[in-house]
């Protein structure tokens, strides 16, 4: 969700690499200016081309890999809810009052999932402990359920697989911010920003000239804050909320959680 949170964190990126952009165009050519021949624009102007191309590329590859990662959690979300609601109206198949507590601590697992795990998750702490305490009720329940004909016999096989699928999508989501955006690439970002800022100093401080270099800083700010966005999917402003155990919630668990 694009809140005031979200505003300023995307200003400061741009801003800041605004700033740099600037701040090592004037000490280049604070430094080097006096130095400028008639030979200089024609080398600067190669550089600018090739080195902004190259740099460009990286910024677009990270993205690119970023975005993909955002997405397997994506699909990991999704499928998870599908496993949770699954596995909750089987057990409603069973006989409601001999699956009424399993139901009540899967709806509790669904509720941790929402309310605290996906905070823990972005703030870096891990998966829940309590949500795990749930997910184990739940599958040592359905490995207990005594078997009582061929219906009761297919749908424990339907959901045994299903319960531990659900423990492999918790690690997949924590895998997907266990290692977060290497600082190598911040460095080779704010690198690219004076290796293309520099051979600018062969251009005069122009009001036209800051401009066309705050454009560019300012744009390379802006695609890597969309890095930063999506690098963490349990954090604004790239969130990607629990939508389907949300709703699970709301509307067919709503009267099995117990508050424990």
């Amino acid at each position: 969700m694009f809140d005031l949170y979200s505003l300023v964190f995307a200003t400061s990126f741009v801003l800041g690499a605004t700033f740099l952009s600037i701040v090592f165009y004037r000490v280049a050519r604070g430094l080097l200016s006096h130095r400028i021949d008639e030979h200089s624009q024609d080398m600067a102007s190669s550089i600018i081309f090739r080195i902004a191309a190259l740099h460009g590329l990286i910024l677009a590859l990270v993205f690119a890999q970023e975005l993909t990662n955002y997405n397997e959690v994506r699909k990991t979300v999704s499928e998870e809810a599908i496993a949770v609601g699954d596995v909750f109206f089987d057990l409603g198949r069973l006989d409601p009052d001999r699956t009424l507590k399993l139901r009540q601590a899967l709806t509790s697992y669904t509720h941790a999932v929402v309310h605290d795990e996906w905070a823990r998750l972005g703030k870096g702490e891990g998966l829940s402990p309590a949500a795990w305490r749930y997910w184990e009720t739940t599958y040592q329940g359905i490995l207990d359920l005594e078997v009582q004909g061929k219906r009761d016999k297919a749908l424990i096989a339907l959901m045994l697989p299903r319960v531990r699928k659900i423990a492999g999508y918790r690690q997949m989501r924590v895998n997907a911010v266990s290692y977060g955006l290497n600082p190598l690439f911040w460095t080779v970002a704010i690198v690219g920003l004076l290796v293309v800022a520099v051979p600018y100093l062969i251009f005069p401080p122009t009001f036209m000239n800051l401009t066309l270099l705050s454009i560019f800083g300012g744009y390379t700010g802006l695609v890597m804050f969309a890095i930063a966005a999506v690098a963490n999917p349990y954090l604004d402003p790239g969130e990607l909320r629990p939508v389907g155990m949300s709703q699970l919630l709301k509307s067919e668990m709503t009267n099995f959680y117990t508050g424990r």
